[in-house]
């Protein structure tokens, strides 16, 4: 998660940019409660909701915790939600009276998932118990001398009291086909393009650093004084600053110039970052129209991919995270 962030994130403006416009549109918008169904049911209307209800609502859109407001903390879960292949650890600190407190977002890299047994009786040691996947979560809380320090946390029981819970932990994650213990992230998909569109990058960044101006070979017919030749180099490089330009002058029978810097795979780069732009967009979900440039569409398709962008790729994601954040709601799933 954290290369993801670093060099998805944070060097990349293609997927910057797509994890905005994910994050963004779902912080914009309030969380409401609805009674059974959870998309076309009837929303619980102010005057009838219980104290534990108006609580959950001030938490996820006013308050989350001491240090964040709602909108940042849901900001920052919808990014590492898209971002980490780990998936999402929310911790829910509870009430006195059962209700949720607060909620914290934990480093997706600081956490594993730790299976276990259950038993019904844990006094009884002859009892082999239950497997069951997800026992409790071992969350590194500091690192002193090299040493790192755990807690074992446990999953969010939405039944228990705070007495038996005071705080659980809440794992959201987009599901893997095959292994249980893990998510899945677009980042993983458009990981090598991204990658590519760094070095492509990259590579025009050294060439205009190091030879900005055209490099080549000058012959000069006649001899050739060292003090004329420093002269030349200089004119034809740009100047001191270019130093590193690869301008050669010698000595021939007659003048002329070749140039040596200019060759087909230097025009690639750009070919290549509009590729691995469209790479990154489709590997999102996301139109390129809504990602970067809608200059060469007109109004209704700009309009018509903003639509594609909500209903194929935004609402899906935003049900995926509903269903499992149901656990916080009061009576649980």
């Amino acid at each position: 998660t954290d290369r993801a962030v670093r060099e998805g994130y944070s060097w990349n403006p293609y997927v910057f940019r797509c994890v905005e416009f994910i994050a963004s549109n779902e912080r914009d918008r309030r969380i409401v409660l609805r009674e059974e169904d959870p998309h076309k049911g009837p929303i619980i209307e102010r005057s009838k909701q219980d104290r534990e209800q108006r609580r959950l609502l001030r938490v996820l859109n006013r308050r989350a915790n001491e240090w964040e407001v709602g909108q940042v903390f849901r900001h920052r879960l919808v990014a590492q939600f898209v971002l980490s292949s780990r998936g999402v650890f929310v911790e829910a600190v509870r009430t006195r009276s059962g209700g949720i407190h607060s909620v914290y977002l934990l480093d997706p890299d600081m956490v594993e998932v730790v299976p276990g047994r259950r038993k019904k009786n844990p006094q009884d040691p002859n009892e082999i118990g239950v497997v069951t996947p997800i026992e409790s979560f071992k969350v590194t809380t500091a690192v002193a001398n090299g040493t790192p320090r755990w807690e074992w946390r446990p999953p969010f029981d939405p039944d228990a009291t705070p007495e038996d819970q005071p705080s659980g932990i809440v794992w959201l994650r987009s599901p893997h086909p095959t292994i249980f213990e893990r998510g899945m992230s677009p980042m993983e998909a458009v990981g090598l393009s991204a990658e590519l569109d760094r070095y492509a990058r990259l590579y025009n960044r050294r060439f205009m650093m190091k030879d900005g101006r055209p490099g080549g070979i000058l012959s000069v017919k006649g001899p050739l004084d060292p003090q004329y030749e420093e002269v030349l180099k200089n004119r034809f490089s740009g100047g001191p600053e270019f130093s590193n330009s690869s301008t050669v002058v010698i000595e021939a029978d007659d003048m002329a110039w070749a140039d040596t810097s200019g060759h087909p795979r230097d025009t690639q780069w750009g070919d290549t970052m509009d590729r691995t732009k469209r790479e990154m967009c489709v590997g999102f979900g996301l139109p390129e129209s809504v990602v970067s440039d809608s200059s060469g569409q007109t109004f209704d398709n700009a309009d018509a991919d903003y639509a594609k962008a909500w209903e194929h790729s935004l609402l899906p994601l935003f049900r995926l995270l509903d269903a499992q954040l149901d656990a916080l709601t009061p009576g649980g799933f």
